[in-house]
C-alpha cells in the first residue's frame, strides 16, 4: 500500500492507494503525526510514501514517514516517464525542499 501527501497553498490532500486502486482520500488544512497514525493504523499495510508540497513541511511528519515507509519526496528533480516542458520547472512549488535528507 501506499500514501501520498499533496501539501498546497489552502489544503493538504491525502490518498492511500493499493495497487493502481484508490481506497481512502481527504483533505485536511493541516495534517499531524496523530492524523497519519490513526491511518497507518487503519490501512497497516502501507509501506510506501511520496510527498510533494508548494511549502514548508513539518519535520516530526516527515521523520514519522521515514521510520514508517519507504519515503520520496516529488518536486521538480523527480525522475518521471513524462517530460516537463515548463520554462522553468524550479519555480513549480517549493523550490528548497529538504524533506529526505540525511
Amino acid at each position: 500500500m501506499n500514501i501520498v501527501i499533496d501539501k498546497g497553498n489552502t489544503l493538504t490532500k491525502i490518498a492511500v492507494f493499493e495497487d493502481n486502486n484508490l481506497i481512502f482520500h481527504d483533505k485536511q488544512s493541516q495534517v499531524s503525526v496523530e492524523y497519519l497514525e490513526i491511518l497507518f493504523k487503519k490501512f497497516s499495510s502501507i509501506c510506501f510514501s511520496i510527498v510533494s508540497s508548494v511549502s514548508d513541511v513539518d519535520e516530526q511528519l516527515i521523520r514519522y514517514l521515514k521510520q514508517k515507509t519507504v519515503s520520496l519526496e516529488f518536486n521538480q528533480t523527480t525522475k518521471i516517464p513524462i517530460t516537463n516542458k515548463y520554462k522553468t520547472p524550479e519555480t513549480l512549488g517549493l523550490a528548497k525542499l529538504k524533506l529526505f535528507s540525511n
